[in-house]
């Protein structure tokens, strides 16, 4: 086993809760629990227990606590503390112990906007969109819909739409009408919030004309709620919907009442509509704030998201830990007119922010450039998070060598299906590097067949998926390979260390002559070429081959040469792909994921059954066969 990356000192700030939780498991069990192991054991095999102490000990505030726990009548479809109730946006709002003059948001921009909200003032503006918003006649169960970049309105809509116990789904303006409609055309929203324009890297997209476009197609919007001034004689600027006179109500709800649809990436159709339930999801953003990333009251944590991914979601519950969330609007390397790298490291040092959340994308564009955050005050910063994609351990060592020293970095993974973490950090355990350190708490997570597995329920399993009335489709999504076992659908293997490492997505595994690739094997020795900004490997069928395409201005055979080699000797001869392409970019998702199934379907003269869904799938007919650059 390799030395750690990072080894958390006995009297580590970040890593008390989850000490003073090992704690008072040892009251409640009446024995010693001897470490992380010990203790993930007892979450998962007396859920009764751990959920009602996390409960407790994270501050989740109820308004009626019932007795029930889980009933295990079903297994995978039983209810959580189905007698008890709770509002998610009061829980976001009212924080244990916070005052109402902390500060709640800080929103940035590339432009050099910035806006803060005191956790008052974020009351005082939630509450008068809220009281408009029932005015309008919005109701418990009904849905709510977004279109909004990530600024300060996008999370006044979503707490207001909770407050009022509705239904939230949110898209960012990014996205093209067809994959807006597959989207809100399913989750059938009555009210629409939109925007009539965003800026990113230095330029102003008009998205009015979609905007129409969009809400002319969705029969179920009664009303449509514009960021700015409206310009539609029916539609409403924000400042002439919101009320005059708030009123403070929060609807009391049942703990798995409703509180997000999300959207799977729908690369390979349409994309799924995920409902979540708003007590299952404050209690494992909870969890994963506090007690894996460390976070305590007062903390300001930043994640660069945009409004369509999961974790804008996971960055607003961070409020009902009584932190301060930074949101980010535009590219992030852009500032003041001008490429800009070090732009979300300057704002991190202004703001003092404590744990940073980016993709291994961002780094690893970070490093290319040589960029180094050294100049820039992180005495504040605590730890990194990152998620998206699996994190090498080249980038490990990027953060240590020109971020900041000392400080652990944490990779992260789960997703829009359970709107949180299998896996994830441990503050008070050694990270190493290239790897997940352990399993969430309360989560019976494992590896089998090469696939990472849960092998019980937990809180924020799915309520269901929309136009699923029989539940067949959310069967087939996570129980179809083993039946009462849900299957993530991520490679997956454990390490030494007690971690994880995953090794690509599932349905992206490079399947050749009987031997299954990762393809994030194939990735992770690219990191060492500073000439390869990007590459996707897929497998063509005919001839049976792996094809790595590469994103590099030296399109060389010497190049590809070099490839080769640092393939086969940092992974293995039979990870070398058979042909190298060069391209000029590869397709991702509107979330910057890695969209391997669109090119390998494009490779293989298959149909991309949803191009919309993607960010750039015009690169795709660089992917045809045949046309690509051999190298």
């Amino acid at each position: 086993m390799s030395q750690p990356f990072f080894t958390p000192p006995p009297d580590y700030a970040p890593a008390e809760a989850m000490r003073r939780l090992q704690q008072q498991a040892e009251q409640l069990v009446g024995r010693p629990v001897t470490d992380y192991g010990d203790l993930h054991t007892w979450s998962v095999q007396q859920r009764e227990q751990f959920w009602p102490l996390l409960a407790d000990f994270c501050g989740l505030q109820f308004v009626h606590r019932g007795e029930q726990v889980f009933d295990a009548a079903d297994l995978w479809r039983s209810r959580w503390f189905a007698d008890s109730t709770l509002n998610y946006a009061a829980n976001l709002l009212y924080p244990r112990g916070i005052n109402k003059d902390a500060p709640a948001v800080i929103c940035r921009d590339e432009s050099g906007g910035r806006e803060t909200l005191t956790y008052g003032e974020l009351r005082q503006r939630v509450m008068t969109l809220a009281t408009a918003m029932r005015e309008a006649g919005v109701q418990p169960g009904d849905r709510v819909a977004a279109c909004l970049p990530n600024r300060i309105e996008a999370l006044v809509a979503m707490l207001a739409s909770a407050s009022v116990g509705a239904v939230w789904s949110s898209c960012s303006p990014d996205f093209g009408e067809a994959a807006l409609l597959d989207r809100f055309g399913q989750a059938e929203p009555v009210l629409l919030f939109v925007c009539h324009s965003y800026r990113y890297a230095g330029r102003h997209y008009d998205v009015a004309e979609k905007m129409q476009a969009v809400v002319s197609a969705l029969p179920t919007v009664k009303q449509v709620v514009v960021t700015g001034e409206s310009s539609e004689s029916d539609w409403h600027s924000w400042g002439g919907f919101v009320a005059a006179e708030p009123a403070e109500v929060f609807e009391e709800l049942d703990f798995n009442h409703p509180l997000f649809i999300m959207f799977s990436s729908g690369t390979t159709g349409k994309p799924k509509c995920i409902e979540h339930g708003a007590g299952g999801t404050l209690l494992q953003h909870l969890k994963e704030h506090q007690l894996h990333a460390g976070l305590k009251a007062g903390d300001r944590l930043f994640f660069y998201t945009t409004t369509g991914w999961m974790m804008w979601n996971w960055l607003a519950s961070a409020l009902a830990s009584g932190c301060t969330v930074v949101l980010y609007d535009g590219s992030p390397v852009w500032s003041g007119g001008a490429e800009a790298p070090e732009a979300l490291w300057r704002m991190a040092a202004e703001e003092r922010i404590n744990v940073f959340g980016t993709s291994p994308q961002y780094l690893e564009s970070l490093r290319k450039r040589n960029f180094s955050a050294q100049a820039f005050d992180l005495s504040a910063l605590q730890s990194v998070l990152s998620t998206g994609a699996p994190l090498s351990a080249e980038l490990f060592d990027y953060v240590a060598e020109h971020i900041k020293a000392d400080i652990p970095v944490y990779s992260i993974s789960g997703g829009t299906d359970i709107i949180g973490c299998f896996v994830t950090g441990n503050p008070a355990a050694a990270v190493h590097r290239g790897e997940i350190q352990c399993a969430a708490l309360g989560m019976d997570v494992d590896v089998a067949d090469g696939e990472l597995i849960c092998n019980s329920p937990f809180p924020t399993m799915p309520l269901r998926f929309l136009n699923d009335a029989d539940g067949s489709r959310l069967t087939a999504a996570y129980f179809s390979e083993t039946p009462g076992v849900w299957t993530h659908g991520d490679h997956c293997e454990k390490t030494a260390a007690g971690g994880f490492r995953i090794l690509g997505r599932s349905d992206a595994v490079l399947n050749v002559s009987g031997v299954r690739i990762g393809t994030a094997e194939i990735y992770r020795p690219l990191t060492a070429l500073p000439e390869v900004n990007d590459a996707v490997a897929v497998k063509q069928i005919d001839p049976e081959q792996i094809v790595l395409f590469v994103v590099a201005e030296n399109r060389s055979g010497e190049l590809a040469g070099r490839i080769r080699k640092q393939i086969r000797e940092q992974a293995s001869p039979r990870h070398v792909p058979s042909v190298i392409h060069f391209v000029s970019a590869v397709p991702r998702t509107m979330n910057g994921k890695l969209a391997e199934l669109a090119a390998a379907n494009t490779l293989n003269g298959l149909p991309v059954t949803n191009r919309e869904a993607l960010l750039n799938p015009e690169c795709l007919t660089e992917f045809n066969p045949g046309s690509a650059n051999p190298g």
